[in-house]
């Protein structure tokens, strides 16, 4: 083998990189289909995904290009929103902004005032929702309709209905280009499942076709490190690291479905 991709989960990238770095390093580039828990990576070892935390650190560096400096943060219980959460917060604090408040997506009635007060009170510039669509939607109709409002693609998972989610309209989150853009003649040339699958699946569709693009990549220079792709998940640059950075166009909620939006709007 001139290049190996995989393994696909994050617990089994971890236990590639802990087991490279114990032993002479492979020779061949390998790429792991996830972000390995590690701080860094063994000699040939690149890794690629689409973790969620990445996501919320562009929504982060977003908003800040955008001017916003005061956030509000609406959380939940859990490993994943919380994953969510200090990404954003560490990004966006690193960049000069503050996160005024963070609140938990109340699951009840009752608690849905007191939520909204302690949001207001903290006069925030920014909402970022790290909390699933349920939460999000029982929530956002008692928060200002006027605040800006941003998601990582783990918020959409098909389309909504307008009916019940249209509180949720104008919600910018960054998305693979094979979801937001389908049409656009990068996106086109490639072969898509039939019938189609649900987004979280084509999300990973798309990731094995920029994973093999990679790998290409891999073949002819030996390394990741220094290459760029304009992909069907985004734009990729393989860093000193060794991990592939991902910069997704952001996308826009409207009537509940996703439509490409420009950062400034």
């Amino acid at each position: 083998a001139r290049v190996i991709t995989g393994p696909l989960i994050r617990d089994q990238g971890s236990a590639l990189a802990a087991g490279l770095a114990a032993q002479p390093p492979v020779n061949v580039p390998t790429i792991a289909l996830n972000v390995p828990e590690t701080p860094t990576l063994p000699q040939n070892l690149f890794a690629f995904g689409l973790p969620a935390e990445d996501e919320a650190r562009q929504v982060a560096r977003v908003a800040l290009a955008e001017g916003h400096r005061r956030a509000a943060v609406l959380s939940q219980t859990g490993l994943f929103p919380r994953r969510l959460q200090q990404a954003f917060t560490d990004s966006f604090t690193a960049g000069g902004g503050q996160v005024a408040s963070v609140v938990a997506a109340a699951t009840e009635a009752a608690g849905l005032p007191r939520l909204a007060k302690a949001v207001g009170a903290a006069q925030p510039d920014l909402l970022f929702i790290a909390c699933d669509l349920p939460h999000a939607r029982l929530v956002r109709p008692f928060i200002d309709p006027r605040l800006p409002t941003f998601a990582t693609s783990h918020l959409w998972s098909g389309a909504i209905d307008p009916g019940i989610a249209h509180d949720l309209d104008g919600t910018r989150m960054p998305e693979a280009p094979w979801l937001v853009s389908p049409d656009h003649a990068a996106v086109m040339i490639y072969a898509r499942s039939q019938p189609p699958l649900p987004p979280e699946l084509e999300r990973l569709y798309a990731l094995g076709i920029d994973a093999w693009r990679l790998g290409e990549i891999a073949l002819r220079a030996g390394t990741l490190s220094g290459a760029t792709l304009d992909g069907v998940t985004g734009r990729l640059e393989g860093a000193p690291d060794r991990r592939v950075r991902r910069e997704a166009p952001l996308a826009r909620l409207r009537q509940g479905r996703l439509e490409p939006a420009s950062p400034s709007r």
